[in-house]
């Protein structure tokens, strides 16, 4: 509880620097639609990640805050910032952004343990909404494992 306080002070400051500022929720696809049979989860076995997202007022700049819950035998709480850079596309009238970054934070699993992510948003927003699937690339310290996670969200922009 005390890292997510100093988790949400530190986001509170980078809020104060940011004009858009959204919140966002996110399941990871495998467990929320196939499971995993080699490890006895069900489809719909929740692994929940939201976000709060700042992004300076000219430019392009993005920092987001990041908590993952999974609900498996021993439940896995993942806390994080991200730093990261939104480009903006149109594709065939069509608008989408693609936000590479990079983070660093702690796994809460069977002990606590530091650990880096990197990943690609891909993003298509309408109006105070925007669809995002994430591809995330992330070192799970807690099986000394590189892992690969497909997530899909919706954010809702609280600001702008």
């Amino acid at each position: 509880m005390k890292n997510l306080i100093q988790l949400l002070l530190i986001l509170a400051s980078v809020q104060m620097f940011s004009q858009n500022v959204a919140i966002s929720v996110h399941q990871d696809a495998k467990l929320g639609i196939l499971g995993d049979e080699d490890k006895d989860y069900d489809a719909l076995t929740p692994d929940i990640m939201a976000r709060f997202r700042f992004q300076g007022s000219n430019d392009n700049f993005v920092v987001m805050g990041e908590y993952e819950y999974a609900d498996l035998q021993t439940p896995f709480r993942r806390y994080a910032v991200n730093v990261g850079y939104l480009f903006e596309r149109y594709m065939f009238d069509f608008k989408v952004d693609f936000q590479p970054y990079i983070g660093y934070g702690w796994i809460d699993h069977d002990g606590s343990r530091f650990n880096w992510n990197t990943g690609l948003d891909v993003r298509h927003t309408m109006n105070r909404f925007t669809v995002i699937v994430t591809n995330q690339v992330m070192e799970r310290s807690d099986i000394d494992k590189i892992m690969y996670s497909l997530f899909l969200g919706v954010e809702f922009r609280l600001t702008k």
